[in-house]
C-alpha cells in the first residue's frame, strides 16, 4: 500500500472540514428551535430582536445569542446553551427522583410515626 503524501493527508483534512461545516450548516436552524422550546421549558427568557435569539438564565444572568441562521459565533452559542440546558434538566431529573423517594418513604409512614415526627 503506498502511502499519501501531505498534499494528500492535506486534500482530505479540508474536504472532511468542508463537509462538517456542511452538515453543521444544515442542522443549525433544527437544532436552535429544539434548544430554543428545551431552554424555555425550563423557565429561561426568549427574545427575539433583530432576528437574533437572545435566551436568557435569571438565575444566574448569562445570556445567549443566535441568529436563525448559521455562524460559527451561533453555533459556539447554541453549543454552550446546549450543554447548560442539558445539565439544568438532568438536575431536575435528580430532583423529581428525589422528590418521588421522599413521598415514597412518607406514603409509608404509619399515623403513629408521622406523629412522632412531626408531620
Amino acid at each position: 500500500m503506498a502511502r499519501k503524501t501531505k498534499a494528500q493527508l492535506e486534500n482530505e483534512e479540508l474536504e472532511y472540514r468542508i463537509k462538517l461545516e456542511r452538515e453543521l450548516y444544515e442542522m443549525y436552524p433544527s437544532r436552535l428551535v429544539g434548544m430554543l422550546e428545551r431552554a424555555t421549558n425550563l423557565g429561561y427568557e426568549l427574545v427575539v430582536k433583530n432576528s437574533l435569539f437572545q435566551v436568557t438564565n435569571h438565575g444566574t444572568y448569562d445570556t445567549w445569542i443566535m441568529p436563525l441562521t448559521y455562524s460559527e459565533e451561533g453555533q459556539d452559542s447554541l453549543n454552550c446553551l446546549t450543554w447548560v440546558v442539558e445539565s439544568g434538566e438532568k438536575d431536575r431529573e435528580e430532583a423529581e427522583i428525589k422528590t418521588k423517594a421522599r413521598l415514597t418513604a412518607l406514603n409509608k409512614l404509619t399515623k403513629e410515626e408521622r406523629l412522632l415526627l412531626g408531620l
